[in-house]
Protein backbone atom coordinates (compact mmCIF):
# COMPACT_ATOMS: atom_id res chain seq x y z
CA UNK A 1 0.00 0.00 0.00
CA UNK A 2 1.58 3.39 -1.01
CA UNK A 3 1.93 5.92 1.37
CA UNK A 4 -1.30 7.85 -0.16
CA UNK A 5 -3.37 4.77 0.75
CA UNK A 6 -2.57 4.80 3.88
CA UNK A 7 -2.77 8.34 4.67
CA UNK A 8 -6.85 7.94 3.19
CA UNK A 9 -7.50 5.02 4.99
CA UNK A 10 -6.33 7.09 8.36
CA UNK A 11 -8.16 10.40 7.59
CA UNK A 12 -11.77 7.94 7.08
CA UNK A 13 -10.77 6.26 9.99
CA UNK A 14 -10.17 9.42 11.82
CA UNK A 15 -13.84 10.98 10.88
CA UNK A 16 -15.79 7.83 11.38
CA UNK A 17 -14.11 7.57 15.06
CA UNK A 18 -14.99 11.65 15.95
CA UNK A 19 -18.39 10.54 14.07
CA UNK A 20 -19.03 7.65 16.91
CA UNK A 21 -18.07 10.55 19.80
CA UNK A 22 -20.44 13.09 19.00
CA UNK A 23 -23.23 10.50 19.81
CA UNK A 24 -23.54 9.73 23.86
CA UNK A 25 -20.46 11.32 23.84
CA UNK A 26 -20.28 11.79 28.02
CA UNK A 27 -21.79 9.56 30.42
CA UNK A 28 -25.06 10.10 32.30
CA UNK A 29 -23.92 11.93 35.60
CA UNK A 30 -25.66 10.13 38.93
CA UNK A 31 -26.47 12.93 41.39
CA UNK A 32 -27.73 10.99 44.44
CA UNK A 33 -29.10 7.42 45.24
CA UNK A 34 -31.96 7.64 48.18
CA UNK A 35 -33.09 4.54 49.66
CA UNK A 36 -36.59 3.77 51.02
CA UNK A 37 -35.45 1.73 53.82
CA UNK A 38 -39.51 0.60 54.17
CA UNK A 39 -39.58 -0.61 50.80
CA UNK A 40 -35.88 -1.22 49.97
CA UNK A 41 -36.46 0.77 46.94
CA UNK A 42 -33.62 3.04 45.98
CA UNK A 43 -34.19 6.11 43.72
CA UNK A 44 -31.14 7.24 41.56
CA UNK A 45 -31.43 10.88 40.20
CA UNK A 46 -29.71 11.66 37.27
CA UNK A 47 -28.60 14.11 34.69
CA UNK A 48 -29.30 12.14 31.50
CA UNK A 49 -27.58 12.36 27.87
CA UNK A 50 -28.41 13.83 24.86
CA UNK A 51 -28.76 11.03 21.34
CA UNK A 52 -28.06 12.79 18.49
CA UNK A 53 -27.90 9.78 16.10
CA UNK A 54 -30.53 8.39 17.73
CA UNK A 55 -28.71 5.17 18.73
CA UNK A 56 -29.78 4.56 22.79
CA UNK A 57 -31.09 1.71 23.49
CA UNK A 58 -31.27 1.34 27.24
CA UNK A 59 -29.63 2.28 30.78
CA UNK A 60 -28.43 -0.92 32.38
CA UNK A 61 -28.21 -0.09 36.20
CA UNK A 62 -25.23 -2.07 38.03
CA UNK A 63 -24.38 -2.26 41.52
CA UNK A 64 -22.80 -4.00 44.74
CA UNK A 65 -23.60 -4.43 48.45
CA UNK A 66 -19.90 -4.48 49.83
CA UNK A 67 -16.85 -2.71 47.72
CA UNK A 68 -15.08 -6.51 47.91
CA UNK A 69 -18.80 -7.60 45.41
CA UNK A 70 -18.20 -7.47 42.14
CA UNK A 71 -20.91 -5.04 40.51
CA UNK A 72 -24.06 -7.05 39.16
CA UNK A 73 -26.72 -5.72 37.40
CA UNK A 74 -29.80 -4.47 39.20
CA UNK A 75 -31.98 -3.87 35.94
CA UNK A 76 -32.57 -1.61 33.25
CA UNK A 77 -34.99 1.02 31.59
CA UNK A 78 -34.93 2.00 28.26
CA UNK A 79 -36.13 5.77 28.80
CA UNK A 80 -33.67 8.18 27.59
CA UNK A 81 -34.84 11.42 29.65
CA UNK A 82 -35.99 10.34 32.58
CA UNK A 83 -33.89 12.13 36.17
CA UNK A 84 -35.10 9.09 38.26
CA UNK A 85 -34.57 5.62 38.13
CA UNK A 86 -36.11 3.62 41.00
CA UNK A 87 -34.41 -0.32 41.29
CA UNK A 88 -35.97 -2.34 43.79
CA UNK A 89 -32.92 -3.83 46.01
CA UNK A 90 -32.28 -7.22 46.99
CA UNK A 91 -30.91 -6.34 50.40
CA UNK A 92 -31.44 -2.28 52.97
CA UNK A 93 -27.72 -2.80 52.85
CA UNK A 94 -25.34 0.09 51.46
CA UNK A 95 -24.84 -0.10 47.99
CA UNK A 96 -22.45 1.32 45.38
CA UNK A 97 -23.86 2.20 41.89
CA UNK A 98 -23.43 3.01 38.62
CA UNK A 99 -25.45 3.78 35.51
CA UNK A 100 -24.24 2.09 31.70
CA UNK A 101 -25.55 3.66 28.55
CA UNK A 102 -25.83 1.94 25.61
CA UNK A 103 -24.93 2.66 22.73
CA UNK A 104 -22.85 4.93 21.03
CA UNK A 105 -23.40 6.24 17.49
CA UNK A 106 -21.21 3.11 16.28
CA UNK A 107 -23.76 1.06 17.92
CA UNK A 108 -20.90 -0.61 19.89
CA UNK A 109 -19.64 1.66 22.74
CA UNK A 110 -20.83 2.48 26.04
CA UNK A 111 -20.41 4.69 28.82
CA UNK A 112 -20.52 4.36 32.28
CA UNK A 113 -21.59 6.80 34.82
CA UNK A 114 -19.68 7.85 37.96
CA UNK A 115 -19.79 5.64 40.60
CA UNK A 116 -21.77 6.85 44.45
CA UNK A 117 -23.03 4.68 47.43
CA UNK A 118 -26.60 5.18 48.44
CA UNK A 119 -27.33 8.26 50.97
CA UNK A 120 -27.98 7.12 54.14
CA UNK A 121 -26.08 9.68 56.23
CA UNK A 122 -28.51 12.21 58.48
CA UNK A 123 -27.84 15.95 58.01
CA UNK A 124 -25.87 16.70 61.46
CA UNK A 125 -27.65 17.60 64.74
CA UNK A 126 -28.71 21.48 65.21
CA UNK A 127 -29.97 23.37 68.11
CA UNK A 128 -32.63 26.81 67.54
CA UNK A 129 -30.32 29.63 67.52
CA UNK A 130 -33.71 31.27 69.75
CA UNK A 131 -37.16 31.08 70.19
CA UNK A 132 -38.56 34.39 70.21
CA UNK A 133 -41.72 37.15 69.86
CA UNK A 134 -41.75 39.65 67.16
CA UNK A 135 -41.66 42.46 68.75
CA UNK A 136 -44.44 44.28 66.20
CA UNK A 137 -46.69 41.67 65.35
CA UNK A 138 -46.59 39.52 68.32
CA UNK A 139 -46.21 36.46 66.51
CA UNK A 140 -43.56 33.49 67.99
CA UNK A 141 -40.49 32.66 65.21
CA UNK A 142 -37.72 30.59 64.99
CA UNK A 143 -34.16 31.04 63.82
CA UNK A 144 -31.06 28.13 63.22
CA UNK A 145 -28.27 27.98 61.77
CA UNK A 146 -27.10 26.19 58.59
CA UNK A 147 -25.43 22.70 59.44
CA UNK A 148 -21.88 21.61 58.08
CA UNK A 149 -23.28 19.15 55.68
CA UNK A 150 -23.45 19.88 52.08
CA UNK A 151 -26.35 18.13 50.80
CA UNK A 152 -28.99 19.95 53.33
CA UNK A 153 -32.20 20.47 51.62
CA UNK A 154 -34.35 21.75 54.44
CA UNK A 155 -35.60 21.86 57.72
CA UNK A 156 -38.22 20.27 60.11
CA UNK A 157 -40.11 21.54 62.27
CA UNK A 158 -42.08 20.11 65.53
CA UNK A 159 -44.15 21.14 68.24
CA UNK A 160 -43.25 19.14 70.96
CA UNK A 161 -45.73 17.97 73.80
CA UNK A 162 -43.18 16.75 76.80
CA UNK A 163 -46.60 15.22 78.13
CA UNK A 164 -47.23 12.82 76.04
CA UNK A 165 -44.04 12.54 73.85
CA UNK A 166 -45.09 13.41 70.86
CA UNK A 167 -43.29 15.40 68.32
CA UNK A 168 -46.04 16.85 65.82
CA UNK A 169 -44.70 18.19 62.76
CA UNK A 170 -45.80 21.85 62.07
CA UNK A 171 -43.65 22.19 58.40
CA UNK A 172 -40.96 21.76 56.32
CA UNK A 173 -39.23 24.64 55.19
CA UNK A 174 -35.58 25.30 53.50
CA UNK A 175 -35.38 28.79 55.65
CA UNK A 176 -33.22 29.84 58.34
CA UNK A 177 -36.48 31.67 60.08
CA UNK A 178 -39.90 31.00 60.21
CA UNK A 179 -42.86 32.95 61.98
CA UNK A 180 -45.50 30.58 63.00
CA UNK A 181 -49.32 31.36 63.32
CA UNK A 182 -51.11 32.21 65.96
CA UNK A 183 -53.00 28.62 65.98
CA UNK A 184 -49.91 26.96 66.06
CA UNK A 185 -47.82 29.23 69.07
CA UNK A 186 -49.50 31.75 70.56
CA UNK A 187 -47.12 33.80 72.36
CA UNK A 188 -49.72 34.90 75.17
CA UNK A 189 -49.98 31.37 76.54
CA UNK A 190 -47.30 28.20 77.66
CA UNK A 191 -47.00 25.35 75.49
CA UNK A 192 -44.59 26.71 72.72
CA UNK A 193 -42.45 24.27 72.32
CA UNK A 194 -40.31 24.17 69.29
CA UNK A 195 -37.95 21.69 68.00
CA UNK A 196 -36.46 21.45 64.71
CA UNK A 197 -34.09 18.60 62.70
CA UNK A 198 -32.13 19.21 59.19
CA UNK A 199 -33.13 16.58 56.38
CA UNK A 200 -30.89 16.65 53.11
CA UNK A 201 -31.72 15.20 49.02
CA UNK A 202 -32.44 12.37 49.98
CA UNK A 203 -35.16 13.00 53.01
CA UNK A 204 -32.98 11.74 55.48
CA UNK A 205 -33.67 13.13 58.88
CA UNK A 206 -31.57 14.44 61.64
CA UNK A 207 -31.71 13.97 64.98
CA UNK A 208 -34.99 15.87 66.35
CA UNK A 209 -33.15 18.62 68.99
CA UNK A 210 -34.15 19.40 72.61
CA UNK A 211 -37.65 21.79 72.55
CA UNK A 212 -36.47 25.15 72.74
CA UNK A 213 -39.83 27.60 74.62
CA UNK A 214 -39.93 31.55 74.64
CA UNK A 215 -39.91 34.31 77.49
CA UNK A 216 -43.45 34.03 78.78
CA UNK A 217 -43.72 37.35 80.65
CA UNK A 218 -47.07 38.41 82.93
CA UNK A 219 -47.70 41.29 84.62
CA UNK A 220 -50.19 41.38 87.77
CA UNK A 221 -52.05 44.40 89.14
CA UNK A 222 -52.02 44.37 92.66
CA UNK A 223 -55.25 45.97 93.61
CA UNK A 224 -53.62 49.20 96.17
CA UNK A 225 -51.15 49.54 93.04
CA UNK A 226 -52.25 53.76 93.50
CA UNK A 227 -50.94 53.51 96.73
CA UNK A 228 -47.79 51.95 96.35
CA UNK A 229 -47.06 52.79 92.79
CA UNK A 230 -46.15 49.34 92.29
CA UNK A 231 -46.70 46.21 89.50
CA UNK A 232 -46.01 43.12 89.44
CA UNK A 233 -43.47 40.87 86.74
CA UNK A 234 -43.33 37.53 86.73
CA UNK A 235 -42.05 35.45 83.29
CA UNK A 236 -41.30 31.64 82.97
CA UNK A 237 -37.44 31.33 81.34
CA UNK A 238 -36.12 30.67 78.32
CA UNK A 239 -35.95 26.89 77.63
CA UNK A 240 -32.68 25.53 75.87
CA UNK A 241 -29.96 27.65 76.51
CA UNK A 242 -28.97 29.25 79.80
CA UNK A 243 -29.56 32.80 80.00
CA UNK A 244 -26.69 35.11 82.08
CA UNK A 245 -28.44 38.25 81.38
CA UNK A 246 -32.20 39.29 81.56
CA UNK A 247 -33.06 42.67 80.31
CA UNK A 248 -36.44 44.44 81.22
CA UNK A 249 -37.69 47.04 78.95
CA UNK A 250 -40.35 49.62 79.90
CA UNK A 251 -42.53 50.94 77.51
CA UNK A 252 -45.32 54.45 77.58
CA UNK A 253 -47.55 52.96 74.68
CA UNK A 254 -49.60 55.91 75.31
CA UNK A 255 -46.80 58.24 73.95
CA UNK A 256 -45.45 55.16 72.31
CA UNK A 257 -41.69 55.03 73.74
CA UNK A 258 -39.08 52.93 75.69
CA UNK A 259 -38.89 54.70 78.74
CA UNK A 260 -36.73 51.99 80.57
CA UNK A 261 -34.57 49.23 80.59
CA UNK A 262 -33.25 47.37 83.62
CA UNK A 263 -30.58 44.90 83.15
CA UNK A 264 -30.71 41.94 85.75
CA UNK A 265 -29.33 38.22 86.50
CA UNK A 266 -30.21 35.47 84.09
CA UNK A 267 -31.24 33.68 87.64
CA UNK A 268 -34.30 36.19 87.88
CA UNK A 269 -37.64 35.46 86.88
CA UNK A 270 -39.66 38.29 88.56
CA UNK A 271 -39.49 41.95 89.36
CA UNK A 272 -41.58 44.90 91.26
CA UNK A 273 -41.60 47.54 89.14
CA UNK A 274 -42.40 50.91 90.72
CA UNK A 275 -44.45 52.96 88.47
CA UNK A 276 -43.09 56.61 87.98
CA UNK A 277 -46.46 57.80 87.09
CA UNK A 278 -49.93 56.76 86.44
CA UNK A 279 -52.74 57.02 84.16
CA UNK A 280 -51.67 55.34 81.20
CA UNK A 281 -50.98 52.65 79.17
CA UNK A 282 -47.53 50.67 80.26
CA UNK A 283 -45.78 47.84 78.38
CA UNK A 284 -43.51 45.46 79.35
CA UNK A 285 -41.01 43.06 77.47
CA UNK A 286 -38.30 40.72 79.01
CA UNK A 287 -35.36 40.00 76.63
CA UNK A 288 -32.68 36.95 77.67
CA UNK A 289 -28.85 36.70 76.56
CA UNK A 290 -27.51 33.26 75.81
CA UNK A 291 -24.60 32.95 78.28
CA UNK A 292 -21.37 33.34 76.35
CA UNK A 293 -23.45 34.08 72.71
CA UNK A 294 -25.06 36.76 71.21
CA UNK A 295 -28.11 34.53 70.92
CA UNK A 296 -31.07 36.50 72.07
CA UNK A 297 -35.11 35.76 72.88
CA UNK A 298 -38.13 38.23 73.59
CA UNK A 299 -40.83 37.71 75.11
CA UNK A 300 -44.58 38.96 74.46
CA UNK A 301 -45.42 42.33 75.44
CA UNK A 302 -47.65 42.86 78.24
CA UNK A 303 -49.66 46.11 78.57
CA UNK A 304 -51.21 47.44 81.48
CA UNK A 305 -53.15 50.40 81.94
CA UNK A 306 -53.13 52.06 85.34
CA UNK A 307 -55.45 54.91 85.92
CA UNK A 308 -55.00 57.31 88.67
CA UNK A 309 -57.97 57.77 91.24
CA UNK A 310 -60.99 59.01 89.39
CA UNK A 311 -61.38 62.77 88.61
CA UNK A 312 -63.50 63.91 91.76
CA UNK A 313 -67.03 65.18 91.57
CA UNK A 314 -66.96 67.37 94.48
CA UNK A 315 -63.78 69.48 94.17
CA UNK A 316 -61.89 70.39 97.44
CA UNK A 317 -63.54 73.51 98.36
CA UNK A 318 -63.43 76.05 101.16
CA UNK A 319 -66.94 78.13 100.26
CA UNK A 320 -66.64 80.97 102.76
CA UNK A 321 -64.74 82.23 106.10
CA UNK A 322 -67.44 84.52 107.64
CA UNK A 323 -67.58 85.70 110.83
CA UNK A 324 -71.13 84.23 112.37
CA UNK A 325 -70.82 85.11 116.02
CA UNK A 326 -68.57 87.56 117.85
CA UNK A 327 -64.72 86.99 118.23
CA UNK A 328 -64.57 83.85 116.34
CA UNK A 329 -64.16 82.40 113.06
CA UNK A 330 -66.48 80.29 110.90
CA UNK A 331 -65.42 78.26 107.66
CA UNK A 332 -67.37 76.48 105.72
CA UNK A 333 -66.36 73.81 103.27
CA UNK A 334 -67.06 70.28 101.41
CA UNK A 335 -64.64 67.12 99.35
CA UNK A 336 -65.56 64.05 97.82
CA UNK A 337 -67.82 61.68 99.29
CA UNK A 338 -65.31 58.83 100.37
CA UNK A 339 -62.07 60.71 101.12
CA UNK A 340 -60.75 62.36 104.03
CA UNK A 341 -60.01 65.63 104.73
CA UNK A 342 -57.94 67.87 107.46
CA UNK A 343 -58.34 71.59 108.07
CA UNK A 344 -55.54 73.47 108.33
CA UNK A 345 -55.87 76.76 109.96
CA UNK A 346 -52.83 79.88 111.27
CA UNK A 347 -52.49 83.40 111.79
CA UNK A 348 -51.69 85.09 108.65
CA UNK A 349 -48.27 85.66 108.54
CA UNK A 350 -47.37 82.46 110.16
CA UNK A 351 -45.37 79.81 108.91
CA UNK A 352 -47.00 77.25 110.87
CA UNK A 353 -50.07 76.09 110.75
CA UNK A 354 -51.33 75.67 114.42
CA UNK A 355 -54.43 73.85 113.98
CA UNK A 356 -55.29 71.15 111.97
CA UNK A 357 -58.97 69.42 112.40
CA UNK A 358 -58.51 66.09 110.63
CA UNK A 359 -62.56 64.94 109.10
CA UNK A 360 -62.77 61.53 108.58
CA UNK A 361 -64.20 59.75 105.14
CA UNK A 362 -67.96 59.36 106.22
CA UNK A 363 -67.95 62.98 105.88
CA UNK A 364 -68.08 65.50 102.85
CA UNK A 365 -68.90 68.84 104.23
CA UNK A 366 -67.62 70.62 107.63
CA UNK A 367 -68.44 73.65 109.63
CA UNK A 368 -65.81 74.56 111.76
CA UNK A 369 -65.85 77.53 114.38
CA UNK A 370 -62.33 78.80 115.51
CA UNK A 371 -62.23 80.06 118.74
CA UNK A 372 -58.30 80.21 119.00
CA UNK A 373 -58.60 83.47 116.48
CA UNK A 374 -60.41 86.53 117.92
CA UNK A 375 -62.03 87.72 114.84
CA UNK A 376 -62.04 91.33 116.60
CA UNK A 377 -57.86 91.79 115.91
CA UNK A 378 -56.48 88.70 114.16
CA UNK A 379 -56.82 87.61 110.12
CA UNK A 380 -56.57 83.81 110.10
CA UNK A 381 -55.92 82.03 106.77
CA UNK A 382 -57.53 78.48 106.54
CA UNK A 383 -56.42 75.51 103.84
CA UNK A 384 -58.41 72.78 103.32
CA UNK A 385 -56.63 69.66 102.03
CA UNK A 386 -58.23 66.27 100.87
CA UNK A 387 -56.02 63.15 101.23
CA UNK A 388 -57.73 59.55 99.21
CA UNK A 389 -57.67 56.40 100.29
CA UNK A 390 -53.54 56.13 100.08
CA UNK A 391 -53.72 58.82 102.54
CA UNK A 392 -51.55 60.75 99.69
CA UNK A 393 -52.83 64.78 99.60
CA UNK A 394 -55.29 64.59 96.40
CA UNK A 395 -56.14 68.44 95.83
CA UNK A 396 -56.67 71.41 98.09
CA UNK A 397 -59.13 74.51 98.47
CA UNK A 398 -57.76 77.67 97.53
CA UNK A 399 -56.36 79.81 100.98
CA UNK A 400 -58.92 82.02 102.40
CA UNK A 401 -59.32 84.22 105.29
CA UNK A 402 -61.83 86.13 107.67
CA UNK A 403 -62.27 89.94 106.95
CA UNK A 404 -60.92 92.07 110.26
CA UNK A 405 -62.47 95.56 109.80
CA UNK A 406 -60.84 98.48 111.84
CA UNK A 407 -61.13 102.14 111.75
CA UNK A 408 -59.23 104.86 110.05
CA UNK A 409 -58.54 108.19 110.27
CA UNK A 410 -61.19 110.94 109.34
CA UNK A 411 -64.51 108.59 109.44
CA UNK A 412 -63.07 105.75 107.46
CA UNK A 413 -63.41 102.03 107.55
CA UNK A 414 -60.82 99.77 106.20
CA UNK A 415 -60.41 96.51 106.09
CA UNK A 416 -58.42 93.29 104.29
CA UNK A 417 -59.15 92.12 100.88
CA UNK A 418 -60.88 88.10 101.21
CA UNK A 419 -58.30 86.32 98.83
CA UNK A 420 -60.28 83.09 98.28
CA UNK A 421 -62.62 83.96 95.86
CA UNK A 422 -59.95 86.10 94.23
CA UNK A 423 -57.70 83.15 93.57
CA UNK A 424 -60.76 81.07 92.15
CA UNK A 425 -61.55 83.77 89.62
CA UNK A 426 -65.43 84.51 90.91
CA UNK A 427 -65.77 88.12 90.55
CA UNK A 428 -67.59 89.75 93.64
CA UNK A 429 -67.98 93.34 95.64
CA UNK A 430 -68.44 94.54 99.48
CA UNK A 431 -71.01 95.84 100.96
CA UNK A 432 -70.59 98.54 104.05
CA UNK A 433 -73.40 97.57 106.19
CA UNK A 434 -74.99 99.68 109.34
CA UNK A 435 -77.04 98.28 112.73
CA UNK A 436 -79.90 100.25 112.74
CA UNK A 437 -80.56 98.38 116.25
CA UNK A 438 -82.78 95.42 114.69
CA UNK A 439 -81.14 95.02 111.16
CA UNK A 440 -78.34 95.29 108.87
CA UNK A 441 -79.15 97.96 106.26
CA UNK A 442 -76.57 98.19 103.14
CA UNK A 443 -75.38 102.16 103.05
CA UNK A 444 -72.68 101.43 100.27
CA UNK A 445 -71.18 99.16 97.61
CA UNK A 446 -67.33 98.67 96.79
CA UNK A 447 -64.56 96.99 95.07
CA UNK A 448 -62.20 98.50 96.90
CA UNK A 449 -60.70 98.11 100.90
CA UNK A 450 -62.00 101.41 102.27
CA UNK A 451 -64.84 103.30 102.69
CA UNK A 452 -65.81 106.79 104.06
CA UNK A 453 -68.59 106.93 107.18
CA UNK A 454 -68.98 110.87 106.03
CA UNK A 455 -72.71 111.29 106.32
CA UNK A 456 -73.83 108.34 107.74
CA UNK A 457 -74.98 110.09 111.22
CA UNK A 458 -73.76 110.68 114.38
CA UNK A 459 -73.03 109.01 118.22
CA UNK A 460 -71.65 105.73 118.38
CA UNK A 461 -72.39 103.22 115.17
CA UNK A 462 -71.60 99.51 114.91
CA UNK A 463 -70.73 98.62 111.19
CA UNK A 464 -69.63 95.32 109.08
CA UNK A 465 -68.22 94.53 105.35
CA UNK A 466 -70.07 91.83 103.73
CA UNK A 467 -68.12 89.81 100.53
CA UNK A 468 -70.49 88.57 98.14
CA UNK A 469 -70.03 87.24 94.57
CA UNK A 470 -71.91 89.34 92.08
CA UNK A 471 -72.99 85.74 90.53
CA UNK A 472 -76.66 85.82 91.94
CA UNK A 473 -76.43 81.98 91.98
CA UNK A 474 -73.79 82.05 94.20
CA UNK A 475 -75.33 82.24 98.07
CA UNK A 476 -71.88 82.58 99.86
CA UNK A 477 -70.82 85.20 101.86
CA UNK A 478 -68.05 86.38 103.85
CA UNK A 479 -68.78 88.70 106.99
CA UNK A 480 -66.47 91.10 108.55
CA UNK A 481 -66.18 91.67 112.32
CA UNK A 482 -68.93 94.22 113.75
CA UNK A 483 -67.03 97.51 114.22
CA UNK A 484 -68.06 100.65 116.50
CA UNK A 485 -67.43 103.54 115.25
CA UNK A 486 -68.10 106.64 116.94
CA UNK A 487 -69.32 109.52 114.74
CA UNK A 488 -69.35 112.60 116.87
CA UNK A 489 -72.53 114.25 117.58
CA UNK A 490 -74.97 116.61 116.13
CA UNK A 491 -74.75 120.23 117.48
CA UNK A 492 -77.86 120.96 116.46
CA UNK A 493 -79.71 118.11 118.66
CA UNK A 494 -80.98 119.42 121.97
CA UNK A 495 -79.10 117.62 124.89
CA UNK A 496 -82.00 117.44 127.66
CA UNK A 497 -82.79 114.24 129.07
CA UNK A 498 -86.24 113.87 129.93
CA UNK A 499 -87.30 110.94 132.69
CA UNK A 500 -90.92 110.39 133.58
CA UNK A 501 -92.43 109.51 136.92
CA UNK A 502 -94.58 106.98 136.19
CA UNK A 503 -96.46 104.94 133.60
CA UNK A 504 -99.22 102.12 133.25
CA UNK A 505 -98.07 99.26 131.81
CA UNK A 506 -102.07 98.58 130.63
CA UNK A 507 -102.60 102.47 129.98
CA UNK A 508 -101.50 104.85 127.19
CA UNK A 509 -97.90 104.64 128.67
CA UNK A 510 -96.91 101.21 128.60
CA UNK A 511 -93.25 101.57 128.44
CA UNK A 512 -90.61 103.19 131.12
CA UNK A 513 -87.97 104.77 128.92
CA UNK A 514 -86.11 108.04 128.68
CA UNK A 515 -86.42 110.39 126.08
CA UNK A 516 -83.33 112.72 124.64
CA UNK A 517 -82.35 113.74 121.03
CA UNK A 518 -78.66 113.24 121.71
CA UNK A 519 -78.37 110.11 122.64
CA UNK A 520 -78.60 107.02 120.29
CA UNK A 521 -79.41 103.69 120.48
CA UNK A 522 -76.80 101.80 122.86
CA UNK A 523 -75.26 105.03 124.41
CA UNK A 524 -77.91 104.59 127.97
CA UNK A 525 -78.22 101.52 129.94
CA UNK A 526 -81.59 101.40 132.01
CA UNK A 527 -81.52 99.32 135.71
CA UNK A 528 -84.68 98.86 137.57
CA UNK A 529 -84.88 97.21 141.11
CA UNK A 530 -87.48 96.16 143.45
CA UNK A 531 -87.56 97.30 147.29
CA UNK A 532 -85.98 94.36 148.02
CA UNK A 533 -82.52 95.82 145.99
CA UNK A 534 -83.47 92.88 143.40
CA UNK A 535 -82.45 93.59 139.86
CA UNK A 536 -85.64 92.66 137.87
CA UNK A 537 -84.77 94.35 134.37
CA UNK A 538 -81.50 96.02 132.61
CA UNK A 539 -81.54 96.82 128.93
CA UNK A 540 -81.33 100.05 126.56
CA UNK A 541 -83.02 103.44 128.36
CA UNK A 542 -84.46 104.63 124.75
CA UNK A 543 -86.11 101.15 124.45
CA UNK A 544 -87.13 100.92 127.64
CA UNK A 545 -89.01 98.71 130.45
CA UNK A 546 -92.40 97.23 129.89
CA UNK A 547 -93.43 96.18 133.82
CA UNK A 548 -92.49 92.61 133.49
CA UNK A 549 -89.80 90.84 134.76
CA UNK A 550 -88.71 87.53 133.30
CA UNK A 551 -92.04 87.98 131.13
CA UNK A 552 -94.16 88.10 134.41
CA UNK A 553 -95.95 91.41 134.98
CA UNK A 554 -94.54 92.61 138.09
CA UNK A 555 -96.90 94.51 140.66
CA UNK A 556 -97.72 97.77 141.52
CA UNK A 557 -96.25 100.21 143.20
CA UNK A 558 -92.71 102.14 143.50
CA UNK A 559 -89.59 100.83 141.94
CA UNK A 560 -86.31 102.17 141.81
CA UNK A 561 -84.14 102.69 138.46
CA UNK A 562 -80.32 103.38 137.77
CA UNK A 563 -80.17 105.27 134.34
CA UNK A 564 -76.09 105.50 133.27
CA UNK A 565 -75.63 107.25 129.12
CA UNK A 566 -72.43 107.83 128.03
CA UNK A 567 -72.52 110.20 125.10
CA UNK A 568 -70.61 113.14 123.46
CA UNK A 569 -67.97 112.20 125.40
CA UNK A 570 -69.77 112.05 128.46
CA UNK A 571 -70.94 110.44 130.76
CA UNK A 572 -74.48 110.48 132.74
CA UNK A 573 -75.95 108.83 135.81
CA UNK A 574 -79.79 109.55 137.10
CA UNK A 575 -81.10 107.81 139.91
CA UNK A 576 -84.89 107.57 141.05
CA UNK A 577 -88.01 106.01 141.75
CA UNK A 578 -90.90 105.30 139.08
CA UNK A 579 -94.36 104.96 140.04
CA UNK A 580 -95.73 101.81 138.24
CA UNK A 581 -99.38 101.65 138.02
CA UNK A 582 -102.31 99.19 137.02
Amino acid sequence: MNTLKKNIIAFCISISLSSSLMALSSPVVLQRACLDKITGVVTLYIKPSSDPCNSFKFYRIFGRDDSFNSFQQLGEITTLNTNTINISLSNKKKWQLYISSFYACNGTDTFNSNKIWIDDVAPSAIEPDSVSVNMVTQLVFGGWTTPPDADIMGYSLFKVDPISGSNSVIDEKNVLTYTFVTTTFNSTTSGNKLAIAAFDSCRNGGVISAFHSPILLSVSTPTNYRCQKKINLSWTPYVGWNTDSNYLFVFDLTLNKCIQCFRLSGLTSSYIYTLPYLNTTFGFMVRSKRTGKNATSTSNIVSSFVPDFPKPTNKTTISQVSVEFPMQIQAVGSWQMGDSATLYVREQGAGLWSNKIPYNKTLNTFTYNDLTHNSDYIIAEYLLIRYNSCGDAADSSSLHNNILLTEGASKKINWNAYNGWTKEGIPFSYNVEKWNGSAWNTIGNTSTQTYSLNGTGYGVAKYRVTAKPTNPAKTEWSHSNELQVDLGYDSSAYDTTLIPSGFTPDGLNPIFKISNPAILPGQAIMQIYNRWGEMIFKGDALSGWDGKSQNESVQEGLYIYIIEAKYRNKREVSRGTINLMR
